[in-house]
């Protein structure tokens, strides 16, 4: 008894072990079993320990080391697992051996057996996915993470998304889905800021996750905030811009929050997320943020500086959401009537992709803040811009409608000369006679009769009586002596020439075969070589 009390301390250590784990990986259907049968080995040791020194002093600790495996056999009991028959079986048996009330201990595992039959697709899927088959196992473990969410059970969701992640760590929209689930369920301090940790270590490059990452240590451990987004900033983020936003907005509530708030080091901050994001900032998403905040602070100087560099850039000069933006925060900020109506008359005049919008603030500025005069003059000021855009969108109009019309005679040109080119094809109909020697007759682009021709290319006529033919003088009197003189038991067809072949080169190639009267070498209507001849 004596050792045993001098090994308690260890004994808890182990049991604080065992629990921990069965917190992280308890829950896992698959392999949970495991662990909590290891744990249950152990106790029973325990248990035959605590029997070998058993005597009426120290029934209680057999009782409570009894008591102690009972609810372990209980715990396991109410969680859906695989093997859950057979443990139950186990510790049917086990009850028996040591006078334990069975049934007392078994009232969850009726609810726990109709879990596990619901898992148990999901597990067969995931066992089906193909080694090395990325995509259909992401896929199946999406399927049962979203089963899990439905079950309303957050520890079986963050043990499944633990699970899903083990096999899928660099899948940011896995880590994403995660840590969105995390922050809106669970909300323990540990849990929370140890799952965006992990999400940021194996998805460095994705600004999303530093960013929740930093808005979750804004809310349970501020202090780390500059410490983590310096880290951030060593790694290449897709979205840079996105981060320091994220970390900017996080300074300005701590320093509304706080009695002794720096606002220079906010401006100092804002000054460096200025500069390192200059190129990609192209809305001037800092300096309008900082104007506002100056103007909550009611520095108007600066808000006024910071808006002239704003509306210099980019040509935000030109955008009426700009001017209107402006506008409503020096009005926020108590810039006076005479600013307001200022920057309003020159929004309307330097506005160009919305100024009916800036014309209408103005009017509506006027009938509330402004003399008949101001009103009038206003007024005119609006008709006149509104008369200069409809000018212009006419002029735009006109120009969009002849592009069109000469786009439409484009491609109604193309289909007339499709169609053209057809019925000159459809024209060339062979006689009875060339369609049984392969030949056919092709009407030129210019001639009135078709020359004669083969549908393959070249023609070679050879006389082996050594005939000879009086060439006709003109196209039409050739055509007509081609067609009377024409044989087809003394004349040849040669295909698959190349485009570079001479009449000369087939004369002296066919010259073995007897005396040739004619060799026809057969061109298209634009008179390129075809590659057939008679």
């Amino acid at each position: 008894m004596h050792s045993m009390q001098e090994g308690e301390c260890s004994l808890d250590q182990v049991r604080e072990t065992f629990e921990r784990a069965l917190t992280s990986v308890g829950l896992d259907v698959k392999r949970g079993a495991y662990l909590w049968d290891e744990y249950r080995q152990f106790e029973c040791i325990v248990l035959e320990s605590v029997k070998e020194v058993a005597d009426n002093d120290n029934d209680q600790d057999v009782d409570s080391q009894l008591k102690r495996i009972s609810n372990l056999f209980k715990r396991q009991l109410s969680v859906p697992l695989a093997g859950m028959e057979s443990t139950l079986a186990e510790f049917q048996s086990w009850a028996k051996e040591n006078s334990v009330d069975f049934d007392k201990y078994t009232h969850g595992y009726q609810r726990a057996l109709e879990l596990y039959r619901k898992c148990e697709g999901f597990e067969e899927s995931l066992a089906a996915a193909a080694p090395g088959d990325d995509s259909s196992l992401l896929n199946a473990y999406k399927a049962y993470i979203e089963h899990e969410i439905k079950g309303g059970d957050p520890a079986r969701v963050q043990c499944i998304f633990e699970r899903c992640l083990a096999q899928h760590c660099l899948v940011a929209e896995t880590w994403t889905a995660y840590t969105d689930y995390i922050d809106q369920n669970l909300k323990i301090k540990d849990v929370v800021v140890s799952c965006h940790r992990k999400a940021v270590r194996n998805c460095p490059w994705v600004s999303l996750l530093w960013q929740n990452y930093l808005t979750a240590l804004e809310q349970y451990d501020n202090e780390k905030v500059d410490e983590v987004f310096d880290e951030s900033l060593q790694c290449a983020v897709d979205d840079p811009l996105a981060l320091w936003t994220t970390y900017l907005d996080a300074l300005w509530r701590t320093l509304r929050s706080s009695a002794d708030g720096q606002v220079d080091a906010l401006r100092e901050a804002y000054k460096r997320a200025i500069d390192a994001q200059s190129a990609s900032d192209s809305n001037a998403l800092l300096k309008r943020t900082l104007a506002s905040i100056e103007g909550r602070l009611g520095n108007l100087d600066e808000v006024f500086r910071l808006w002239e560099e704003i509306l210099s850039e980019r040509g935000h000069r030109r955008e009426a959401a700009m001017w209107m933006e402006y506008v409503n925060l020096v009005q926020r900020s108590g810039g006076g009537t005479e600013k307001i109506r200022k920057l309003l008359r020159e929004g309307v005049v330097r506005s160009s992709d919305d100024p009916k919008r800036v014309c209408e603030a103005l009017l509506a500025f006027e009938r509330v803040e402004g003399s008949l005069k101001d009103w009038k003059e206003a007024n005119e000021r609006c008709r006149m811009k509104m008369k200069e855009v409809e000018e212009r969108e006419a002029k735009r109009r006109e120009r969009d409608d002849k592009a069109a019309t000469a786009t439409a005679e484009k491609k109604k040109g193309k289909k007339r000369s499709k169609r053209e080119t057809s019925e000159k094809a459809d024209d060339a109909v062979p006689s009875a006679a060339a369609r049984e020697a392969g030949i056919e007759f092709v009407r030129g682009e210019k001639d009135e009769e078709a020359e004669t021709s083969l549908t393959s290319g070249p023609v070679v006529a050879a006389d082996d009586k050594g005939l000879s033919h009086d060439e006709p003088k003109s196209k039409k009197a050739k055509l007509t002596a081609a067609r009377k003189d024409f044989d087809p038991e003394r004349t040849a067809f040669v295909s698959n020439l190349l485009f570079a072949v001479t009449e000369e080169e087939l004369s002296a190639h066919f010259s073995e075969c007897g005396q040739i009267n004619e060799i026809h070498i057969v061109r298209d209507f634009k008179f390129k070589l075809k590659n057939y001849a008679f």
